[in-house]
C-alpha cells in the first residue's frame, strides 16, 4: 500500500474529497456514524469493520480511520492503533471511546493516534475532530485536554521499566495477557469491567514500555509470572 504523508493532501479541508474507515464493533454504532458522516459536503465511509483484522481485508483506502478502543477481542487499546498504524502508514487515526481514562488516553497517542474524542461528544465537534486529523493536525477533545495536561504535570519519573514497579493487580493482568488470553476474557476472570483491564493495560505500558503481547509476555517471563516455558528453537 503506497504510504501517506498525513496533510500531504488537503483532505482535512472542506470541499475536499474524504474516505472514512469505521473499526467499530457494534453496528448500531456504525450505522450512526455512517449516517452522520455522510451528511457531511465530501464525506464518505468507503469500509467499514468490527476488528482490526477485518478491517485488514476492506478494498478500502481511507483518508482517516475512526477507531473504537475496546473491540471486545485481543487487539483493543493501543494494541489496536499500532496494528492499524503498521498496516496503513500514513493514514491518521482517530480515537472514537467511551474510555475516558486519562493514562489510556496518553499511551493512545504513544502508540501513533492523531486524535481522541468522547462517544458523547457532539456532531459538529466529530466532524471537526476528523478534519483536523485528516489534515495532519493532532485532536484532543477541549474536555480532556486541560486534565490530561495536569494530569502529565504530576507523573513521577519512570522508575526502571521491570515488572517491580507493578501493583498485584497489574501483575495478575500482565499473566493473562501473556496467556493469551483477551480483554474481555480477563475482565471475566478476575470479574472486573472491560474498560478497567484497558485502564491497567495502559498502566502496564506507561511503567515498563512494554507494548506489544511479546513484549508482555517477555517481561511477564523475567518476573516469573508461572508462565508455561517457551518452546525452544
Amino acid at each position: 500500500m503506497l504510504e501517506r504523508q498525513p496533510g500531504d493532501n488537503p483532505q482535512g479541508e472542506r470541499g475536499a474529497s474524504m474516505n472514512l474507515m469505521l473499526i467499530d464493533d457494534h453496528a448500531v454504532v456504525r450505522t450512526g456514524l455512517r449516517l452522520l458522516l455522510e451528511q457531511q459536503p465530501q464525506m464518505r465511509v468507503c469500509g467499514e469493520a468490527t476488528s482490526v483484522p477485518e478491517a485488514l481485508g476492506l478494498t478500502c483506502e481511507p483518508d482517516a480511520i475512526l477507531l473504537d478502543l475496546v473491540l471486545g477481542n485481543d487487539l483493543s487499546g493501543p494494541g489496536a492503533v499500532a496494528a492499524i498504524r503498521e498496516n496503513f502508514p500514513g493514514v491518521p487515526v482517530l480515537v472514537l471511546s467511551m474510555v475516558d481514562s486519562l493514562p489510556m488516553i496518553d499511551t493512545v497517542f504513544a502508540a501513533g493516534a492523531r486524535g481522541y474524542i468522547l462517544k458523547d461528544a457532539a456532531a459538529d465537534e466529530l466532524v471537526e475532530a476528523i478534519r483536523a486529523v485528516a489534515a495532519g493536525k493532532e485532536y484532543l477533545q477541549p474536555s480532556l485536554g486541560a486534565a490530561l495536561v495536569r494530569w502529565k504535570a504530576r507523573l513521577p519519573v519512570p522508575a526502571g521499566g521491570t515488572a517491580a514497579d507493578l501493583t498485584q493487580r497489574e501483575r495478575q493482568i500482565l499473566r493473562l495477557v501473556a496467556l493469551g488470553h483477551t480483554n474481555s476474557e480477563i475482565a471475566e476472570i478476575l470479574a472486573i469491567a472491560v474498560r478497567t483491564v484497558e485502564t491497567h493495560r495502559a498502566h502496564l505500558v506507561q511503567k515498563t514500555g512494554a507494548q506489544t503481547r511479546a513484549q508482555l509476555v517477555r517481561l511477564a517471563q523475567e518476573a516469573q509470572l508461572d508462565l508455561p516455558p517457551s518452546p525452544k528453537g
